[in-house]
């Protein structure tokens, strides 16, 4: 096993009412040092991690406001506050979901106004203002007594919306999401800002406007990178959401514990290219298969992970040549396919609301996207 760079996966679990799950960027030796998983002081200190995947705040105090499902003003207390919760807690993954789930007890005050559709507002973690969240899932429990509510940001109602057909040419994505906003099927009161000031291309059909932005090929993430974070009426990608955090996670400071998985799934390093050809002055078609395309670390495993690849529906590929052409690109494009993927999770106790750390409190807060040493 050739040094390579990985992509881990990290957890970081704050005593009290912080989790966060952190991409690693680190180089690893071999695979036996990451298999000896006791041994982890020795692969993982000083490494510069980013909370880039995943947090979730959990808190007794965390008590959500509901709101009528029409809403617009959220500069009041609404309904009131679910004071009796039970548990409430916001989680937020680096581009992807950001929800927020709520148990409260049938004999709340409250309890005979909740219903689907409803809005529920609350602080997301320390730093940020107050988000909305949309209420799409209840689940009553008549032996515990209690409804479960699940609800999403309210800027998931923007997946109702559509783009039609929309060409993206060599642009930044401020522009792309100006055009974005203006070829919108209905009109929106939501803004789009991004600081990315590269340019490139791309093209959106029947697409809506959430999934332009990201978690799809060809959206503004997979073409430029870059991080979103959601506010109630705005949505922003920046080239970095996070900041370079001076916080270390240590032992003898706040690192309790560390875990770590390493796996195999999924992992390709060979692809074996094709596409249906048309048969000249004929309506049907036959199958074209390319040369097999090989990872550079293809010869670091007892066999081959090999895949079939169909390119049938890239314009560019029309013959085997072409075919070879694009395929040769996979691993390029595909990076970090062909490397085994590793998590890790590191239990932390928080310390922003020690007495001993009251003087370094903005210090120690860690939120979605930093970049700290452990």
């Amino acid at each position: 096993w050739k040094p390579k760079l990985l992509r881990q996966m990290v957890q970081l679990r704050f005593r009290r009412y912080l989790r966060v799950f952190i991409s690693v960027e680190s180089h690893q030796e071999q695979a036996p040092a990451l298999l000896n998983l006791l041994n982890y002081k020795h692969i993982i200190l000083e490494n510069r991690v980013h909370a880039r995947y995943r947090t979730e705040m959990e808190d007794i105090d965390l008590k959500p406001i509901l709101y009528e499902a029409n809403t617009v003003d959220f500069n009041n207390n609404g309904l009131g506050a679910l004071t009796e919760a039970m548990f409430s807690q916001v989680t937020e993954e680096r581009n992807g979901i950001f929800e927020l789930s709520v148990v409260y007890p049938m004999s709340g005050k409250l309890y005979d106004r909740i219903s689907e559709h409803m809005l529920l507002k609350v602080k997301p973690n320390k730093v940020d203002d107050p988000h909305v969240f949309r209420i799409y899932s209840l689940q009553i429990d008549s032996i515990a007594q209690t409804v479960s509510i699940d609800a999403s940001t309210k800027s998931n109602e923007l997946v109702n919306n559509l783009v039609k057909d929309l060409a993206i040419e060599n642009t930044t994505p401020q522009v792309a999401l100006d055009l974005m906003k203006q070829f919108l099927v209905l009109p929106t009161d939501y803004d789009f800002i991004s600081d990315i000031t590269s340019s490139n291309s791309t093209h959106w059909t029947n697409r809506n406007p959430l999934n332009c932005i990201a978690g799809e090929e060809g959206s503004l993430v997979d073409v430029f990178g870059g991080e979103i974070k959601r506010g109630n009426r705005t949505i922003w990608l920046y080239a970095n959401r996070g900041v370079d955090n001076p916080n270390i996670i240590r032992h003898g400071k706040n690192l309790q514990g560390f875990t770590v998985e390493y796996s195999t799934k999924g992992m390709t390093t060979a692809i074996l290219p094709y596409f249906n050809e048309k048969i000249e002055e004929s309506s049907e078609t036959q199958m074209v298969y390319g040369d097999i395309v090989y990872s550079q670390y293809a010869n670091n495993y007892p066999f081959l992970y090999l895949v079939a690849m169909d390119y049938s529906s890239e314009e560019e590929v029309t013959n085997l040549a072409t075919l070879n052409t694009k395929a040769s690109q996979y691993f390029t494009e595909h990076n970090g396919i062909d490397t085994p993927s590793m998590s890790a999770t590191v239990d932390m106790q928080d310390l922003s609301d020690s007495s001993e750390y009251k003087r370094f409190k903005s210090l120690e807060n860690i939120q979605l996207c930093d970049t700290v040493t452990v």
